[in-house]
């Protein structure tokens, strides 16, 4: 049945809750659950809004979408879901989804710390990632706000471009992908030494982990089965938040040529090629900018030697491939 935000005051909420069933109370509206005709029927007298295709959980790095009409671990603990048919998960705490039965209240959150869960990050669709062990599932589920919650798949923790490289996306200039070499963030700084140790034992190079950024950089193998093998693998891997290639992005200019309307001198076939390569196309010097006008060590002088004193201290910032 059709979820709706009823924008109605304290006044006409009875009204409203005659032709409907009340989920949740806010300060501008009412959340209610109601038959397509009784939706229609509010529709006419109330300002509305549907959010029923809210509720789809989707994980579009796994091509996942997950119907959350469908419990996934029950108010007695058991584990069922057809989204998860091929999962299985070790002993010891696991990532989980949490989804609220609408928009997420502080004192949930508040209620949820007190099962035992850590609190990780927000998704979508009225959702968080949380830390729970199992036997904390079950407080978790019987809590009356939440409408569902399941593990966080591990094929969602994996970049499409770590699985399908070179055959996702628009090639973006300038940017180099380090081949075989992956980011690795992971949900704790604190599981960092044991998320290398793991990796480790996969035959992975640990080239760097920095706890406090919550980021490892990995090298993996070289033979593409091996390589996939060592990726799934690693994203099973507790504490592990998502996999993705190791890019070094540079500085690039598309648009310029564009808005000047000068395409033909820098890049038509038959142009003159003029694309400012080599030349100083502008001058940034932070002592303009002190916010004291009569402290500005510019102040006072004269226009040739303010240039002057710039283009000494940035004369050796030319561009390179640049365009005007």
């Amino acid at each position: 049945m059709p979820i709706l935000k009823v924008f109605v005051g304290k006044d006409d909420r009875a009204a409203v809750l005659t032709q409907a069933t009340l989920l949740e109370p806010y300060d501008a509206f009412v959340l209610v659950q109601a038959t397509p005709a009784a939706a229609r029927a509010i529709a006419r007298k109330y300002p509305v809004e549907d959010i029923t295709d809210q509720y789809a959980l989707e994980l579009p790095n796994a091509q996942i979408k997950i119907n959350t009409a469908r419990p996934r671990i029950t108010r007695a603990g058991k584990v069922r879901h057809p989204a998860y048919k091929a999962e299985r998960l070790s002993p010891g705490p696991h990532h989980y989804l949490v989804q609220f039965r609408g928009p997420i209240k502080d004192r949930w959150l508040a209620a949820l710390k007190a099962t035992g869960a850590r609190i990780r990050e927000p998704r979508g669709s009225f959702a968080y990632v949380v830390w729970a062990r199992r036997s904390s599932l079950p407080k978790i589920a019987a809590l009356p706000f939440v409408r569902w919650m399941g593990h966080l798949p591990h094929a969602a923790r994996i970049a499409p471009s770590v699985e399908r490289p070179g055959r996702v996306g628009k090639a973006v200039p300038r940017r180099r992908v380090r081949p075989n070499v992956y980011r690795v963030e992971v949900f704790d700084g604190k599981d960092t030494g044991k998320i290398a140790a793991a990796a480790r034992r996969l035959r992975f190079t640990v080239l760097s982990q920095e706890p406090a950024a919550r980021v490892l950089v990995l090298e993996g193998a070289s033979a593409e089965g091996a390589r996939a093998r060592q990726i799934q693998s690693l994203s099973a891997v507790h504490g592990v938040k998502f996999i993705r290639p190791l890019v070094i992005p540079r500085t690039t200019n598309n648009v310029a040529t564009g808005i000047m309307g000068n395409a033909f001198a820098a890049t038509s076939a038959t142009g003159p090629k003029l694309t400012g390569a080599g030349e100083i196309i502008a001058v940034c010097d932070t002592g303009l900018d002190t916010g004291n006008p009569a402290a500005s060590r510019f102040t006072g002088r004269g226009p040739s030697r303010s240039r002057s004193n710039t283009r000494r201290r940035v004369g050796s910032a030319k561009t390179a491939n640049a365009l005007p």
